[in-house]
């Protein structure tokens, strides 16, 4: 009998902390609070009466709807890209080497009476323009940048001697308009193959 009390009694203690335990808990649940998610501090505008929030959501819906627009002109048009930087652009990517200062002058097919080279190739003004050069000096074929243009060496004449080049302009009134000058020019190397000249 004496055991049997002792056991109710054990069981009875283990309760009672039991009870305890749960007690202090849920004291301390009160006295310290659970961290609550933080919310951004959005300000309404008293005037309009809308709030930061709405014209944040607005301005990203915004630029969510331009980047799907960009995105598809991008798709629709990448072959048109490539097909002018290919034929047109590639021109572009080429390397400068300084050759010296020269004395730049203009020329023109009505002075010539022809547009046929001394290399045999038809004076042409575009993307890339004929220039007239000292063969002894340079090859046909190179090419120069001048005055931010890119030139190829296709002609010559009978005052064009050493560091003189002479850049051909398909309109006379430009020719005479550009006059003379000395500047530095630049040969020119295509380090991923010649373009398609103009």
């Amino acid at each position: 009998m004496k055991a049997i009390r002792k056991q109710i009694r054990a069981y009875f203690d283990i309760a009672v902390i039991l009870s305890d335990l749960a007690l202090m808990m849920i004291l301390i649940g009160h006295l310290i609070p659970y961290p609550q998610k933080a919310t951004p501090d959005y300000v309404t505008d008293e005037a309009t009466g809308v709030s930061s929030y709405e014209i944040a959501k607005g301005l990203h819906g915004e630029l969510k709807e331009q980047s799907k627009k960009a995105e598809s002109e991008k798709i629709e048009y990448a072959g048109h890209f490539e097909e002018e930087i290919g034929e047109e652009f590639n021109c572009l990517l080429y390397a400068t080497v300084p050759i010296g200062r020269y004395y730049i002058t203009a020329y023109n097919h009505e002075e010539t009476g022809s547009k046929l080279t001394a290399s045999g190739k038809t004076c042409h003004e575009g993307t890339i323009t004929t220039c007239a050069i000292d063969p002894k000096l340079h090859r046909f074929g190179q090419y120069f940048e001048i005055d931010g243009r890119l030139y190829v060496s296709e002609d010559t004449g009978r005052l064009v001697k050493k560091k003189h080049v002479d850049l051909y302009f398909a309109s006379y009134k430009a020719m005479a308009r550009y006059g003379s000058n000395y500047q530095t020019i630049y040969r020119v190397e295509f380090p991923f193959g010649k373009p398609k000249e103009a």
